[in-house]
């Protein structure tokens, strides 16, 4: 804030929708609200009017948040001392932070998705007794857990890390012998 002017996020958080049912329209139609002049409102308006002059607030620019075509928030911008125009490239800039927010956001939230569905099937091939492969085509690389590699008689610092002794059928464990390993006998 500018000297002298005192924040209000604090009175901006958990207003009621329904007190805003204007302000929400737009952004719920996924528009910008862009007003000049707070007191030029149209009378549907008057929740926000309210609300904005309340706060002092001359005019201001609100661009909504948007993920997986759901309206999840928004950002915005006003001044308190004097009526701004806000220009084609201000408003384009609001709108990209508002995009580069919401992907971070989006991307947080599919990384902890990730999170979560890696612990439990982790807990799910533990909890089974399961052995695992794993070949990272791009890579090459091969890894393995313990119980795969058991489950060919060996421990996993026997075991060459290639993709043949994964593909090798195991029909007996006599088969353990024909496997590379890492030592060479």
């Amino acid at each position: 804030c500018s000297e002298g002017v005192e924040p209000q996020i604090d009175m901006l958080q958990n207003v009621p929708q329904d007190t805003l049912p204007w302000w929400m329209e737009q952004l719920t139609n996924f528009d910008k609200i862009i007003i000049p002049n707070v007191a030029e409102l149209p009378p549907e308006a008057a929740g926000a009017r309210k609300i904005l002059q309340e706060q002092k607030i001359e005019s201001l620019i609100v661009t909504p948040m948007i993920s997986d075509n759901e309206l999840v928030g928004f950002i915005g911008f006003d001044w308190v001392e004097e009526q701004e125009p806000w220009s084609d490239e201000f408003i384009d800039i609001l709108r990209m932070t508002s995009e580069l927010i919401t992907t971070a956001r989006d991307r947080e939230q599919r990384e902890q998705e990730l999170r979560e569905l890696t612990n439990r099937l982790n807990l799910a091939v533990e909890g089974a007794n399961l052995g695992v492969w794993d070949w990272n085509i791009q890579t090459d690389a091969v890894t393995f857990n313990e119980q795969w590699a058991e489950m060919l008689g060996l421990s996993l610092d026997e075991i060459e890390p290639t993709l043949n002794i994964c593909l090798l059928p195991i029909s007996h464990n006599s088969r353990a012998d024909e496997l590379k390993r890492k030592d060479g006998t």
